[in-house]
């Protein structure tokens, strides 16, 4: 059993309000809100320990979450190869896709 703390321990606040997608050896989750929680972050499957964390860039105000589970696809970016995605859609009505091995 492990735990992931998206605030610092003890502090209010921090949530992940949904599932995570998971894949091979790594979790991906997408949160609601400040800290870690305004972020899709890339958890290591057994330790839960942060593998990566990406925030939308230049906040506007504070109701910014990821209220949703994290979506895993894969699409063709141009290369005629196929690239693994995790996407996740935000209170700021954009969907936000990232390479999944680089969240």
């Amino acid at each position: 059993m492990a735990t992931y703390w998206t605030v610092p321990k003890g502090a209010v606040g921090g949530s992940i309000w949904s599932s995570a997608a998971v894949t091979r050896g790594n979790s991906d989750t997408a949160g609601g809100d400040p800290g870690d929680s305004f972020s899709i972050v890339r958890l290591a499957g057994q330790t839960l320990q942060r593998r990566g964390l990406w925030t939308v860039p230049n906040l506007d105000g504070t109701d910014s979450d990821f209220g949703g589970s994290p979506t895993l696809f894969s699409a063709d970016l141009g290369d005629g190869k196929q690239t693994p995605l995790v996407g996740a859609c935000n209170k700021d009505g954009n969907y936000y896709v990232l390479r999944s091995r680089h969240p």
